[in-house]
């Protein structure tokens, strides 16, 4: 309790942080007056068996004026229910593309991977008016397919624009995937969102080719 106190008694800094890239870690911070983004672009996670890491190459966080909007859920469960736990790993619960149904990585136990998932930073650009990460994930070689990823952060349009380039000679099938936190609240019209968390809203704009479900506390399938 007097942790929290303390905590609580922080004043907000008003000018936002420098963005910035953290090469050897793999994330891009991309900061602007009223947004933080976050661009996961690392290794899987800690040494061979990466027991702590998840399904998350080339995911996004994203809060707007102090509110979380796109999040990562975390983990929420280690042991008894292994059905909670490999979802909460898995690529769908991460802001990232999953093709064919497959996992980036590889989930072979509770706290094994197999095949891993490896990013590839190939361009960054970073200033005052505008953020730019372009890289890669090979997750899915093994059934050739290179996912690569571009963020573009236009900090005067206060935009934010993902493409998302999938590398094939093949058919195959792809999902995105956006986590909301839950006391976002979702509007749509056709393939536009309206987010709205408290007195802060954005809009998520699809592009037309893709078939837009939105669900909540889903537990067939396990989404929301």
């Amino acid at each position: 309790l007097n942790g929290l106190k303390k905590y609580n008694t922080l004043k907000a800094i008003n000018n936002a942080p420098e963005s910035k890239l953290f090469k050897d870690g793999g994330y891009l911070i991309s900061n602007c007056k009223n947004a933080s983004l976050i661009f996961d672009c690392g290794s899987l996670g800690y040494l061979s068996t990466s027991g702590h890491g998840h399904c998350d190459a080339l995911s996004i966080i994203l809060s707007v004026d102090g509110k979380d909007f796109f999040i990562d859920p975390g983990t929420y469960i280690y042991h008894g229910d292994p059905k909670w736990r490999n979802y909460f790993r898995s690529t769908e619960a991460h802001n990232t593309i999953k093709i064919d149904d497959k996992n980036q990585s590889e989930i072979k136990g509770t706290f094994v991977y197999g095949r891993k998932a490896n990013c590839n930073i190939i361009k960054s650009y970073i200033s005052e008016t505008k953020d730019e990460l372009i890289a890669s994930q090979d997750g899915y070689e093994n059934i050739g397919v290179m996912h690569e990823r571009s963020v573009v952060h236009d900090k005067n349009k206060q935009e934010i624009v993902i493409t998302d380039n999938i590398k094939t000679n093949d058919s195959h099938s792809i999902f995105m995937y956006f986590n909301l936190h839950p006391d976002v609240k979702v509007k749509r019209q056709g393939n536009i969102l309206f987010l709205s968390h408290e007195n802060t809203q954005i809009k998520l704009i699809f592009d037309n080719k893709l078939n837009v479900k939105t669900y909540f506390g889903s537990n067939n399938p396990i989404r929301g």
